[in-house]
């Protein structure tokens, strides 16, 4: 149901160019938002310290 709901939405905002703009911006977020988890978990198994 969820999957369904953000398509039913994505497809919603897809219909202006400020729709557009704003699935752009929050798929620029989402991606660095997954990508700032999945080195955090990689510190968290090698028990590296990160440099930032």
């Amino acid at each position: 149901m969820g999957k369904f709901l953000k398509l039913v939405v994505a497809r919603w905002l897809a219909r202006t160019p400020l729709g557009l703009v704003v699935l752009g911006i929050s798929w620029f977020l989402t991606r660095r938002r997954r990508r700032q988890r999945a080195q955090r978990d990689q510190f968290e198994r090698t028990g590296a310290e990160p440099l930032s």
